[in-house]
């Protein structure tokens, strides 16, 4: 475990995915118009509720991702979006029955996968976290939410090394994820590389700035400033 008593800055659930293109069923042809009407409407829906997810209205947006399902229960899409509504609503148990039926509906849906890791993680679930980070990665080696999935079980099970691996991963593929040098710097600092931590929270307290996140920015100096310190009585 880590020497930190503060808790881990993490990334939690990954960008809601776009409505998928329409894919009309295989009507007769005799209801052919009313069908391909139906499956329109059950798209707006799901892109409505899409808009009011990311204005914050998770429970709106729940509610129509439910009318569209209501419309079209194969509807993958809307069953992700549901999911990760939920997920930001607290209701997990009703946000992982949703990213499971999107992932049997499309076996290949990464970001359910890793949403649904997040949410194991977050809950302690670090066995099914690591299946699903892992499910993730087989169908996109270089998914960075799912190596840093498999990052944060690893730092919170004390796997230092394995942690330092995964976040390593996060960072090659988007330089720009703070959080992920953050949580690298408690793996090392753990390992015993004080330099490469302080060096990772410097990294962490400049993107932070330059995203406008002060509050983040002002955390990591503090803890920057403290392991300076630490450090400095060391030596």
């Amino acid at each position: 475990m880590s020497t930190y008593s503060t808790p881990l800055l993490g990334l939690t659930a990954i960008l809601v995915g776009l409505a998928s293109a329409c894919t009309f069923l295989s009507p007769s042809e005799t209801g052919q118009i009313n069908s391909q009407l139906i499956q329109v409407n059950s798209v707006e829906l799901v892109q409505r509720g899409i808009e009011k997810t990311q204005g914050g209205d998770y429970k709106g947006a729940s509610e129509d991702f439910t009318k569209a399902l209501k419309i079209n229960s194969n509807d993958a899409d809307a069953y992700f979006n549901r999911g990760f509504a939920y997920s930001q609503l607290g209701e997990t148990e009703k946000a992982i029955a949703d990213f499971t039926k999107a992932l049997q509906l499309d076996p290949n849906f990464i970001e359910a996968y890793v949403n649904r890791a997040n949410i194991y993680l977050q809950s302690g679930d670090y066995k099914n976290a690591i299946a699903d980070a892992r499910a993730a990665l087989k169908l996109n080696p270089n998914e960075p939410f799912a190596h840093n999935t498999l990052g944060l079980v690893y730092l919170n099970t004390g796997d230092n090394k394995g942690a330092d691996f995964e976040l390593s991963q996060v960072i090659a593929s988007n330089p720009e994820y703070a959080e992920a040098y953050y949580n690298r710097a408690l793996a090392r600092w753990d390992l015993g590389n004080r330099e490469g931590a302080i060096l990772d929270l410097k990294q962490a307290a400049e993107i932070f700035k330059q995203q406008g996140n002060t509050e983040a920015y002002q955390a990591v100096q503090n803890r920057l400033a403290s392991l300076k310190k630490k450090d400095a009585k060391t030596r």
